[in-house]
């Protein structure tokens, strides 16, 4: 469908280099962009498949996911509008031909599409557009940067800053504060998968979890129970 945008209703609140365009370069980008809606575990794109549109991320939650050279899928980020408003999906997809990632929605999701060649024109030829633009680089390396320290985390430590992440994303939905107890739903497959660990070790881990009283566990049901111990744990706050 035609791209709508409505920046009243939008989360960013002027947040990104999206809420800074003028009428004329919005022009440019409406003109070229379209609006999909996925339900979840939906494949927006898949590694190695050519760019021709930019991927912009307007609502729900989606995984970025790679190909090891041992040919095994590796989960290493998670992607919200929550915490990332609009979110370019795959900035390499900029300069590269291809896909770096596979991308997958979580939830229901609402993706903008923008026509690669009149994105780099506007990039081309307007300086503050260029600007924003590397705004938005910077914050996703260190996205990137923060993904790949946790990948050297335990697996407790990963679990628990999953745990945090998701119970932050859930408040943000809500509307409550971060600070309070939240009930997620998360089956131990799913969290298998995005933090690349075995089903069983997650089990294991939920138990332990529960022992210490960090969370309560009912079937698929998490309840956290101590967000500043999970905190802690996965070394999500400064000491």
């Amino acid at each position: 469908m035609r791209y709508d945008y409505h920046c009243e209703e939008c989360r960013a609140q002027k947040r990104t280099f999206f809420c800074q365009l003028d009428p004329s370069q919005w022009a440019v980008l409406r003109n070229t962009g379209t609006r999909h809606q996925f339900r979840a575990d939906q494949v927006v794109f898949h590694e190695g498949m050519p760019v021709s549109v930019i991927y912009i991320l307007c609502r729900g939650q989606v995984t970025l996911s790679f190909t090891t050279p041992r040919q095994e899928i590796s989960c290493f980020q998670l992607r919200s509008d929550h915490l990332s408003p609009c979110t370019i999906l795959d900035v390499l997809s900029l300069a590269l031909p291809y896909h770096s990632w596979t991308c997958k929605t979580r939830t229901a999701t609402q993706i903008a599409c923008f026509d690669k060649s009149q994105f780099l024109k506007l990039l081309q030829d307007d300086p503050r557009f260029s600007f924003f633009m590397l705004q938005t680089v910077i914050a996703d390396l260190v996205f990137y940067r923060n993904a790949l320290r946790d990948r050297f985390k335990t697996a407790r430590q990963q679990l628990a800053t999953l745990l945090v992440t998701l119970a932050e994303i859930q408040s943000q939905e809500e509307g409550t504060p971060t600070g309070s107890t939240a009930t997620l739903s998360l089956p131990r497959q799913e969290i298998a998968e995005l933090l690349g660990l075995a089903r069983e070790t997650v089990s294991r881990l939920l138990s332990s979890f529960q022992r210490e009283g960090f969370i309560a566990v009912n079937g698929q049901q998490i309840a956290i129970k101590s967000l500043p111990r999970l905190q802690q744990l996965g070394g999500v706050l400064k000491p």
